[in-house]
């Protein structure tokens, strides 16, 4: 009886587990990406262009935390500093929508400080 009950427990948690998709890890450059909802200092950013990403699909429902790292990589591949999101998209499981959609916006730094030295 008790291994009947495990196993029907186990089934669903199995099932949800096997239905998220895996957090995407930041890549060297993403670390440094800036994200926020404001728009940033026309002074000290320059417009790169809009970006969209997802994170998700397929059966596998996607995650704020894998759509924010997909999106500081994909800024950071366009040499971004800034991502300001315009919009976000939930996953909505129940009419067949798994993926989380962010929209933004990637800005460049116009004079980027200079890096550090190296001590010798």
């Amino acid at each position: 009886m008790p291994y009947a009950i495990a196993r029907f427990i186990s089934l669903p948690v199995l099932l949800l587990v096997a239905c998220t998709a895996s957090t995407a890890a930041l890549r060297p450059g993403a670390e440094s990406v800036q994200v926020g909802k404001a728009d940033p200092d026309p002074n000290q950013y320059s417009e790169i262009g809009p970006i969209e990403v997802r994170h998700g699909g397929f059966g596998a429902s996607g995650t704020y935390e894998g759509a924010y790292a997909e999106l500081r990589n994909k800024a950071a591949a366009m040499n971004g500093d800034y991502v300001e999101i315009m919009a976000m998209t939930e996953p909505a499981v129940a009419l067949g929508k798994h993926d989380f959609v962010i929209r933004a916006t990637v800005f460049r730094l116009k004079q980027k400080p200079p890096a550090a030295t190296a001590a010798k």
